[in-house]
């Protein structure tokens, strides 16, 4: 049991690690979409579904991890495995792909390009004519939306 705590604090350290330079990346994607620094530009707009669920539950699992270590083993194993995560997340952070790299961008992209087909099918034209503007502004051709 106690084995089994520890890797899944190092586990979840690389799932929060993740989820935060996900998270970083479409505010920066955002921002530039919007041509501002403040805010959080389209950041709302373009983040994926599937990501922010990702994040729900890596955030409650998480708390569920640590609620149970504390419950578990007292105070002082919930803070040393909070500590962990901690800095396990960090070197994990420097590990990952950075914010603006293509990874996180191609992610990004095809959500958007998913969204924009469903718009498109369901007959929402308000949302599609948003969603086509964003495409095209992330550097997404005409010509390929039109196909």
């Amino acid at each position: 049991m106690n084995i089994a705590l520890w890797i899944s604090a190092v586990v979840l350290a690389l799932a929060v690690a993740y989820s935060l330079r996900f998270t970083g990346a479409t505010l920066s994607l955002g921002r530039a979409l919007s041509e501002t620094t403040s805010g959080t530009g389209y950041q709302a707009a373009i983040s994926p579904p599937w990501e922010v669920a990702f994040g729900l539950v890596v955030y409650g699992l998480t708390l569920a991890m640590l609620a149970f270590s504390w419950y578990e083993f007292g105070i002082g194993r919930a803070t040393l495995i909070l500590v962990t995560m901690m800095i396990a997340a960090m070197v994990f952070r420097r590990l990952l792909p950075r914010e603006a790299s293509l990874h996180y961008k191609q992610l990004i992209i095809q959500s958007m390009a998913r969204r924009y087909a469903n718009f498109v099918r369901d007959g929402d034209a308000v949302r599609a004519a948003a969603m086509k503007g964003l495409l095209e502004k992330a550097g997404v051709p005409p010509e390929v939306l039109s196909g």
